[in-house]
C-alpha cells in the first residue's frame, strides 16, 4: 500500500507540474503547439477544409481530455485509499475544488470531497468538441479564431483581456477572449464544459451515461448545451445537426478505442 501511496503522490507532484501552460507543459503539447495552424480562409474546397479543421482540433481535444483523466484517475486512486488522506493530499483536493468550482464543504471528510470532484469532472466528447468548434469559429475563419486562437467564443471580462466584438453593445464590458495557441483555447474550452453552472445538464447527463456503463457521445450530450448560446434549442440542434452531417461520432468512437492517442491521420 505504501508503494502505491507513493506513486500517486509522485503523479499528484507531476500533475501539478504539468498542469497548464509554459515550461511544465508536456511533451505531446509542446508538439501540439510546434504544429502549423492552417489558414482555412485559404482553402477553397468544402470537404478538404472540414477535414483539415477536424483533423487539426482532434489531437488537442484528445490531450485536453487526457488531461482530465489524469485527474480522474488521481481522486480515484486517492478514494481507494483504505487510509485516511495525507494533509499533501487534502491539499491537493480543495485545490482541484476551487479550480473546477466544485462546492466541496471543507469540514467534510476530504475523500466525500474528492468523490464530489470525480462526479463533477470528465471528458468531452469529440464529436461535440469539434462541431462547437466549427460553429462557434467558423470554421477557423473568424476573426477570433485567426488573431485570437479562439475556437470557442469564450469571453473574458477584464479591459484588454480580448478582443472587443464589433458588435458589442455601448453598455456591455465583455472581450473574446486571446489565447497564445488554439490548445489553450480547447484547454479553456473543456474547463468551461466542467465548471459553469450553465452546463450542469451537460454533466448530470454524462455522468447518468458512465454509472449506466453507456458510452458518452457528443450527440446525445448536446441538449446540456442549451445555455451556451441565447438561440438555445435552435443551437443544440444545429450541433446535434453538425455532428450527423460530418460523421463526427467517428472521432467519438476513435476516441474510446484509443485515448491516449494524440495524432490523428483519419482520412475521410
Amino acid at each position: 500500500m505504501l508503494a502505491n501511496r507513493l506513486i500517486t503522490l509522485v503523479t499528484l507532484t507531476l500533475l501539478l507540474l504539468a498542469h497548464g501552460c509554459g515550461q511544465h507543459e508536456t511533451e505531446e503539447a509542446r508538439a501540439l503547439k510546434r504544429e502549423p495552424i492552417p489558414n482555412f480562409t485559404d482553402i477553397s474546397d468544402v470537404k478538404e477544409k472540414k477535414q483539415t479543421f477536424f483533423e487539426f482540433l482532434y489531437p488537442m481535444v484528445v490531450l485536453a481530455n487526457q488531461e482530465i483523466q489524469q485527474e480522474r484517475d488521481i481522486l480515484q486512486a486517492l478514494i481507494a485509499m483504505p487510509a485516511d488522506l495525507t494533509e499533501e493530499e487534502e491539499v491537493w483536493v480543495f485545490d482541484r475544488c476551487l479550480y473546477y468550482k466544485a462546492p466541496c464543504d471543507e469540514d467534510a471528510p476530504s475523500k466525500q470531497a474528492a468523490q464530489l470532484l470525480l462526479n463533477r469532472l470528465g471528458s468531452v466528447p469529440p464529436s461535440l468538441a469539434l462541431a462547437q468548434a466549427a460553429n462557434e469559429s467558423a470554421w477557423g475563419t473568424s476573426r477570433f479564431a485567426q488573431d485570437g486562437n479562439n475556437y470557442f467564443g469564450q469571453w473574458c471580462y477584464s479591459d484588454g483581456c480580448g478582443l472587443i466584438p464589433a458588435n458589442r453593445s455601448d453598455d456591455a464590458s465583455h472581450e473574446v477572449r486571446v489565447f497564445e495557441h488554439p490548445l489553450d483555447s480547447v484547454r479553456s474550452y473543456v474547463h468551461n464544459i466542467n465548471t459553469s453552472p450553465a452546463y450542469k445538464p451537460l454533466r448530470n447527463l454524462r455522468l447518468e451515461a458512465r454509472n449506466a456503463d453507456q458510452p458518452r457521445l457528443g450527440y446525445n450530450l448536446a441538449p446540456g448545451l442549451v445555455r451556451y448560446s441565447e438561440r438555445r434549442e435552435a443551437y443544440v440542434e444545429e450541433i446535434q445537426h453538425m455532428i450527423r452531417a460530418n460523421n463526427l461520432e467517428k472521432y467519438d468512437q476513435r476516441s474510446m478505442a484509443d485515448p491516449h492517442q494524440v495524432t490523428s491521420n483519419d482520412n475521410p
